[in-house]
């Protein structure tokens, strides 16, 4: 199976994306790579990402940034914003 066929299948039935989201997504930026990113930004603030549950949801605007720094800006900020969710919630449970 082609790997970008592999992806986005991977995406749509993992995250529940629209297949044009993971078409931009992978356009725009190795969707990989910005989940490493986010992976590495939550691992490195724990204690943040405990206030996020806690329900200070305005966290993500400091998570968002770390993820760009972390990528030089060239996480896609859609992408980022739905790993950091996605990721934050499904923690939580």
């Amino acid at each position: 199976m082609d790997s970008g066929l592999y992806l986005l299948l991977w995406y749509s039935i993992v995250y529940g994306w629209p297949v044009p989201t993971i078409i931009s997504a992978l356009d725009r930026s190795d969707a990989g790579a910005v989940a490493a990113w986010v992976d590495e930004v939550l691992a490195k603030m724990p204690d943040k990402v405990a206030e996020y549950r806690k329900g200070k949801k305005g966290l993500i605007g400091l998570f968002m940034g770390e993820v760009k720094k972390l990528s030089r800006g060239k996480a896609d900020p859609k992408v980022a914003t739905q790993l950091l969710t996605d990721k934050l919630n499904a923690r939580e449970s």
